[in-house]
């Protein structure tokens, strides 16, 4: 059995799903749940990577945010990370939970 973990909300039942909705930075968090018949789950190797995953989630949908700066002489592009406050996001919905898969033709074996 492989072990690994997805995020869940409690209220539905729903899983963040396995593939965003948008590419590039911050493409995950503009996702909501849905059923796991809708797509399947994200599923992460480790349980502090789930968890990292979740508050970026909660703090809003992040977008790359291009702007210019430096002197008028000497402008620059920079890109910076800004998130969209999400109000119905709410951790206290949300878990994390292990999700066992099961694989009849791999052998796995005990160190």
């Amino acid at each position: 059995m492989f072990v690994y973990f997805a995020i869940r909300q409690k209220s539905t039942g729903h899983f963040l799903p396995g593939y965003g909705s948008r590419k590039g930075r911050g493409g995950y968090t503009h996702d909501e749940p849905v059923s796991a018949d809708t797509a399947p789950p994200r599923l992460f190797m480790k349980r502090h990577l789930a968890e990292s995953a979740l508050k970026w989630w909660l703090d809003g949908a992040w977008t790359e945010v291009t702007c210019e700066r430096g002197a008028p002489d000497n402008p620059y592009l920079d890109v910076e990370l800004t998130a969209r406050k999400t109000p119905t996001r709410n951790a206290d919905d949300m878990e994390i939970v292990a999700v066992g898969l099961y694989d009849n033709n791999v052998a796995v074996h005990a160190p």
